[in-house]
């Protein structure tokens, strides 16, 4: 399916003439979904991928740990972790000073999936981003950070 941002903008006029508020939200949407693409070829799910990427830094974390880094439910957590479980990428076990406390662990073929996928989305991110022309690379930078520092901020 070919995707279509009058789906979700309408039709309001030449892309050019667009703000660049809606250029941005766009440009984002359009690459989140070409490079979740690419990580679904792997044969690991968006869901998949960001929980085990919250694993490789907290390995350890309980469930509602990683679902409030996800931005998502515990049960959201819960359902992507059992599927992660079946498939050998992640292990539950018991807290050793809190047995009531169940802890999420990357496994071996964990890591290693994790890895094969972090390259495929690197490779698709370099190719979608990776030539900025350098006479406008100072000006994309201080967008970028600037819109980085105010995300961080409306997360908080």
């Amino acid at each position: 399916m070919r995707f279509d941002p009058k789906v979700y903008y309408g039709d309001e006029g030449p892309i050019e003439e667009w703000p660049i508020p809606r250029l941005f939200g766009l440009a984002v949407r359009m690459a989140t979904l070409t490079v979740a693409g690419r990580t679904e070829e792997t044969g690991m799910s968006t869901a998949a991928f960001m929980l085990l990427s919250v694993l490789e830094q907290r390995d350890g974390a309980k469930v509602s740990e990683v679902a409030e880094s996800l931005m998502v439910t515990a049960a959201t957590a819960t359902s992507v972790a059992d599927t992660l479980e079946r498939a050998g990428l992640v292990e539950r076990r018991r807290d050793d000073r809190d047995r009531r406390v169940v802890r999420l662990h990357l496994t071996g073929a964990g890591r290693d999936r994790l890895a094969e996928t972090k390259l495929a989305r690197r490779d698709r991110w370099r190719a979608l981003f990776g030539e900025v022309p350098p006479e406008d690379e100072p000006a994309v930078r201080r967008f970028l950070l600037g819109a980085i520092h105010k995300l961080k901020e409306a997360a908080e």
